[in-house]
């Protein structure tokens, strides 16, 4: 098969689940009696849009469980194979090549990390005071924003 036929393919398959999520859980919205026409506008385009986030997070939970399933497979076929898939920090290595595909995997540079309470003590160690190390410690210390997730799912009621 060939990549130009590879790409029309996965972009029919795109298309059928396009539509799957437009149409498969695309239920009225029943408008309250006290809603004006704008908010009843607003709402039924907002649960039109919430059937459509529910259809495409679950095919989403299913695609990353088999992604996860089909590494494990690659790897261990790989590793029946005689296949060396392990590649050098900061590398791209081509594991496997055919006329269709190419399998490569990369790993990222490795990287350190400083357990603060192991830094705490061997500064204690060097002599340097609890007050000086409070003080670099908030000095130091950065606030970030919490990650913020998005969930939509039914509504028993």
């Amino acid at each position: 098969m060939k990549s130009a036929e590879i790409a029309m393919t996965l972009g029919g398959l795109r298309k059928t689940i396009e539509q799957a999520a437009d149409g498969l859980l695309e239920t009225q919205y029943t408008p309250s009696s006290n809603d004006s026409n704008l908010e009843t506008s607003v709402k039924a385009e907002l649960h039109k849009h919430m059937a459509q986030y529910i259809t495409i997070n679950s095919i989403d939970s299913w695609a990353s469980k088999r992604k996860s399933e089909l590494r494990e497979i690659i790897e261990s076929t790989c590793l029946s194979a005689g296949i060396d898939s392990e590649p050098s920090p900061g590398q791209t290595k081509v594991i496997h090549s055919d006329h269709d595909f190419v399998i490569t995997k990369k790993q990222n540079n490795d990287g350190e990390k400083v357990d603060m309470r192991d830094f705490y003590i061997e500064l204690q160690k060097l002599g340097v005071s609890a007050e000086t190390i409070s003080e670099a410690k908030i000095k130091a210390t950065k606030s970030r924003k919490g990650a913020v997730y998005l969930q939509v799912m039914g509504n028993a009621g």
